[in-house]
Formats: structure tokens, sequence, C-alpha cells
């Protein structure tokens, strides 16, 4: 450079000794041939650099563009400003951010009448190179036989140098060989290979080949391949124990490389540390991100109510494919760390909390206050299913009966029920008792009368037909008929008197399980024939027959029919009254009366019933005693003729019959001989 041209037109800026311009540049385009930077920061380093050395930071590709943070403590915030007026990169973005492989397809995607501050995009890319003895490598057009090594590759021919310039250090590096499978599709996921990969270390050729140096991990020099299960190997991908030619990411035959390339991809990754150890940190919170959505009105709270739509955040899918199943739009996972999942405040009353179009709305309600006494305040729709039109719908609301301000009690209640439209408008939420709906069933808690308890019915809010109350203490009432059904034709129904007895009308009662037990505390009243294991009642009544193993009275057993027990018939307290065409049938067992007092004659009684005949202590009575076999009298010697008796008792020994003729009188006759 001459002196002359300092300073001169088409010369040069003016320098210094130190090399620095001491007059301004005037040039339209600036291109620098090695490193660039711009600005001093404090560190001594510059505010935006390209093309750092190894020196400064040895993990970064050098074609890294770098604004602030160079150097230690340097502060560089970046803020960039612009008005919005177009449509794409016509003004319709201010920052503009593609992950593509040239320029030409990554544009804004701002609609026509929209705009967008910040686009961000990611696609599929093809690899950055690719070679192996299938493929026609690009951009030089030439094919490549590829050789796997234990921690390299070898390519012959030597790459070209157009092909190596798309090579950059420290990217990533995959085969076309796989070890096993990370997700099938037969999972619920995709048909994700296990493929062995590592990252480009170093790059040597020679005139017949080029030998990519490769390593497990790109901050480290160990050499060797890896499985994303963590499996690392210098074993040659396909000669490991498992190894096969991969056929789902590609569909090559020969050994095969691709390089600069990645399996997952994400648009956004925005991250949080924090570190309680961090010297006198004063950071006590974080928030992975906010959204401020401000609707602002000079004129007051409320002027223009309605005036703006605002979406805080939309995933939309579009395309043409099923995802695969363990596919979500939106995930929360806590890792067993955060004490609430999703926190909703602030909807106006009334709102949906959440709404979804496959039948599960939420609502923004719960404040049965501010309600009129007879009204319901919707506060889930826990689901709704469409049948050949008809929309049915799982409601959860709450019910006010009064305005009383005494608390819950018959005040209020909470229903859980079904209710049926013919609008497929329900999907998105509807309200309780619209306009061509029925409703159905309904599970209430804290039913009018029973605070506390449960009834279940039919209807809605306070017109439901209840068919059964549970109160506090966990006892059921039946406000309505008990109907019992067998393949499909009704057999009667249980009902009750003024007095809360049970009665059955025109019902058979039987339990078919022979283990189970039938007890009723009170007076039974039995219309119909009643069977079970064992029958313990009070009182028991029945127009028709009486069976059990066990059929216990503490007070009168009355049948007009048959009484069969396997085992005991007892009525303790007073008689069993066979009448009609009654038999008791004694199966196995006894039939007793068990210390009771004749109401006749007011003398105790105990008979006994059995197999061994029939045994009568303290007398008892009968019209007409038939003995179809043979009678066993008592076998004993009167003391005296005085002795106590009562007339017709009748014992007898080895020589005399003695019979009772009056009171404390006996009679005596022989029994006579042998023959």
């Amino acid at each position: 450079m001459l002196q002359s041209q300092i300073n001169q037109p088409n010369g040069v800026a003016g320098l210094d000794a130190s090399g620095n311009v001491t007059a301004p540049i005037s040039t339209s385009n600036i291109a620098a041939s090695g490193n660039l930077g711009a600005g001093t920061a404090p560190s001594g380093r510059h505010y935006i650099a390209q093309g750092l050395s190894a020196s400064v930071d040895g993990a970064l590709l050098p074609s890294t563009f770098l604004i602030g943070g160079i150097g230690e403590y340097d502060a560089a915030p970046t803020k960039m400003t612009s008005p919005l007026i177009g449509h794409g990169d016509y003004g319709g973005c201010v920052l503009n951010v593609q992950d593509a492989l040239f320029e030409q397809f990554a544009r804004c995607g701002a609609g026509l009448d929209e705009a967008v501050v910040g686009m961000f995009k990611t696609v599929n890319n093809s690899p950055l190179f690719e070679a192996g003895a299938d493929i026609t490598s690009k951009p030089s057009d030439t094919v490549y036989t590829v050789v796997l090594n234990g921690a390299s590759v070898t390519i012959t021919p030597a790459i070209s140098a157009a092909d190596q310039n798309r090579i950059y250090p420290h990217t990533r590096i995959y085969t076309n060989v796989r070890n096993g499978m990370l997700n099938t599709a037969a999972d619920g996921s995709t048909n994700t290979p296990a493929i062995w990969y590592g990252y480009v270390s170093t790059i040597t050729s020679t005139s017949t080949a080029t030998t990519i140096n490769v390593t497990i991990d790109p901050d480290s020099s160990t050499g060797g391949w890896m499985l994303d299960t963590g499996t690392t190997t210098t074993t040659a991908p396909g000669s490991n124990s498992g190894d096969v030619t991969d056929t789902y990411m590609s569909s090559y035959t020969h050994p095969a490389v691709f390089i600069g390339a990645s399996g997952k991809r994400f648009v956004f990754n925005t991250m949080i540390q924090l570190d309680p150890t961090v010297k006198d940190s004063v950071t006590r919170a974080g928030e992975g991100e906010e959204s401020d959505l401000q609707l602002l009105d000079p004129t007051g709270y409320h002027a223009n109510d309605k005036f703006f739509t605002v979406h805080g955040k939309t995933i939309v899918v579009t395309g043409k494919d099923l995802a695969a199943d363990d596919s979500y739009l939106m995930r929360l996972a806590g890792s067993s760390l955060m004490p609430e999942g999703l926190d909703v405040d602030g909807i106006e009353h009334g709102g949906q909390v959440i709404h979804t179009d496959a039948g599960y709305q939420y609502y923004s309600l719960g404040d049965l206050n501010s309600a009129s006494a007879g009204s319901a305040l919707l506060i889930s729709q826990l689901g709704a299913i469409n049948y050949n039109g008809t929309f049915a719908s799982l409601l959860m609301y709450g019910w006010k009966n009064s305005n009383t301000t005494s608390g819950w009690g018959d005040n209020a209640e909470f229903h859980l029920g079904m209710q049926e439209c013919q609008n497929a408008a329900v999907m998105s939420g509807t309200s309780i008792g619209a306009s061509g709906c029925t409703s159905g069933g309904q599970i209430v808690l804290n039913p009018s009368g029973y605070h506390y308890g449960i009834g279940l019915g039919a209807g809605i809010g306070g017109t439901v037909n209840y068919g059964l109350y549970v109160d506090s203490n966990g006892a059921s009432y039946i406000p309505n008929s008990l109907t019992f059904q067998r393949s499909g034709t009704a057999q009667g129904a249980f009902t009750t008197d003024a007095y809360g007895n049970l009665l059955f009308n025109g019902a058979n009662f039987i339990l078919e399980d022979a283990t189970k037990e039938f007890q009723v505390y009170g007076a039974t009243d039995l219309k119909g024939a009643t069977t079970a294991a064992a029958i313990t009642a009070t009182s028991l009544t029945s127009t028709g027959a009486i069976q059990g193993q066990t059929i216990t009275s503490t007070g009168t057993l009355t049948a007009a029919a048959n009484v069969v027990a396997n085992g005991t018939i007892t009525s303790q307290g007073y008689y069993v009254a066979l009448s009609g065409a009654a038999n008791a049938f004694l199966r196995q067992q006894t039939f007793a009366y068990s210390s009771f007092t004749d109401p006749d004659s007011g003398v105790a009684r105990d008979a006994k019933f059995g197999q061994d005949g029939i045994a009568v202590s303290g007398g008892t009575k009968t019209d007409t005693l038939n003995v179809t076999t043979s009678a066993v009298l008592p076998f004993g010697t009167p003391a005296s003729s005085s002795a106590t008796c009562t007339a017709g008792q009748i014992e007898t020994d080895a020589t005399y019959i003695y019979s009772c003729v009056a009171t404390n009188t006996w009679h005596r006759v022989s029994n006579g001989a042998t023959w």
C-alpha cells in the first residue's frame, strides 16, 4: 500500500501507527476472509464474533455466529425491533429461525392476513452427506465404498473436496446397522431401530481413501460406536452379536454412513437450572414460560367486553397420516417433585375451564349462593357418547332446594347423572334440563331429608324419583316398591305396611344359595312361599309354605301350608299353629318347643318330635294322637296309689299297667304273661 493511497478517493481509510482506522469507511459490502469480530467487551473478547479458534471454545462449530457472552461476565443483550408490515419474508416476521438445508424453503409461515414476531421451524432434513456402494453421493455424484471399523470409517476412493466440505467436526455419523429396536409399532410407538452411531473426530485422506475417526461422544476422545440404549462398542458395526442391516431408516444392502443428522428434533428446549449451592445467588423462583395477554382499555373496566379474541397457546396438528399411539399434544412431567400439575384460575364465572370435543367439559361455577332456589349449577360434563343420533352425557352438578343460609342440610344437593339429548352440540357441553333433553339415572349426595346421605333415583334436581335412600348412619330406606325379576318375569314386589313391616305381596322369597340365611327383626307376614337355609323372625306368619334347614320364631309360628325343615323347627315363647292343609315334615333332626308357657292352661311345657319318637314333659295337648307304628309309654312304678299324677297319665312296669283316673289317684291291671 502506498502512503499516497491513504485518505484518497479510491484509496483506503486513514490508519494510525497501531493499524486503527482513523477515518470512516464507506462501502456497500464487507467480507472477512478469516475471523469476524465486532466491538470489544470488558473481557477483551468481541461482542459479535464468528470463526472463533478452538483455544477460545473447542466445543463450538467454527461457523457458529455468536452475540455476547464470548468472554466471562460480558453483558451484551440482543434486541430486535421492527414493525410487522407484510406477509412472510416481506416483513411478516421480526425473527425467522429455520432448520433447513438451504434458505429457499425457509420462509416465514405467517398467513396472508397474519404476522408473527418469531418464526421457529424444524424439519426432518436429509443428512448433509451420505456414502455407500448403493448411494450416489452429492454434490460430486461419486459412488463410494464404505468399510465400518471399530472406531473409524474407511471410504474409497478418497472423498472429494466438495463432498468433504459437507462434513463438519463433531457432527453425528450414523451407520445402516442396527442392534435391536428402541420402539416398535406393535407397542404403540414407531418402528425405531437402535442404530450404531458416533461423532466425527478427525478426517485424514490419502490418494486412494479417506478415514473418518469416530468417537462415542462429541466432547471426548474415546473412540467407538454407541446405541441410544447406552451400549458402546469398539467392534465394527455389523460384527456385534445381534447386528443386522437396518431396513427401517434406509434400504441399502451394503455398508453406508449418514453424516449430519439427528434422531429427534426440538423446536424449542427451554430450560431453567436452579442450584441452591450457587454462591450468593438471590434467585428463589423460576418461570418456564409466561405469556402476558393484556386487554387494555383506557375508558375503564368492562367498557368494551368481548372486543378481542385471545388465544393463549394453540397446538395444531395437520397433515394426512395418524401419529403413533404414544404421541400427545401436551405433557406435564413433575418427576414426583411438583405438588401441583396444572393450576387454572381466573376464568369468568360460568366459563369453561376445560373444553373438549370428546364430551368432557369443566366449568367455572361451584357457587350456589347466587343461584335461585330450584335451579342447577353445572360443574362438569364427564363425558358424552353418540348412539344413533342420541347423545348421552354424564353430568356433575349442584342443585339448590331453598334459599336458606343455614348450610347444606336440606338446602342443596350434589348430583351425578345422565342426560340424553338429540343435539350433537352436547359433545362440546350442555346445560341441566336443556330443551329437547331427558334426564336419566341420578346418584344424589345429600338428598333432601337425608343430610350426609346418598340417594338413587331418576329425574332431575328436586324432581328425582328415588328408589333408595341411605342415611348418615348407613340405614337404607325404600320409598317406592322393590320388584324382583327372574327370567324377565316379575314374581311379585316388596312393600311395607303402615307400621314399617315388610310385606311379600304375592311374591316367593327364595334364597337359592343354601349357605345364606334370612333374618327379620320384627313381625313378618309372608304372602307366598319362602325358602332359605335359615329363617329367623320374632313372629312369623305365612300364607304359603315355609322351607329351610333351620326355622326359628321367637314368637308365634303360623303357616297355612307345609312347614318343612331338614334341621330344627323352633318356636320360642308360644306355639306352632298349622292350619288348613298344613303339615310339619321333620326330615332329620327335631321339632322343638323350647320352655314356653301353654297359653290355654298356663302350664310350662317342653316337647320334642324326633326320629326316636315323641317325648313330652310337663304335659301337652292334642285333640287326636294317631300312631301308625308303635307308641312307647314311660316304664316305671308309681310310689303308691295316691302318688302325684294327672288324669290320663299312663305308666307300665313288668307286672302292671298303671293309669291315673283322677288327680293323685292310680288304678292298675295285670299286663298278662308271655306266649
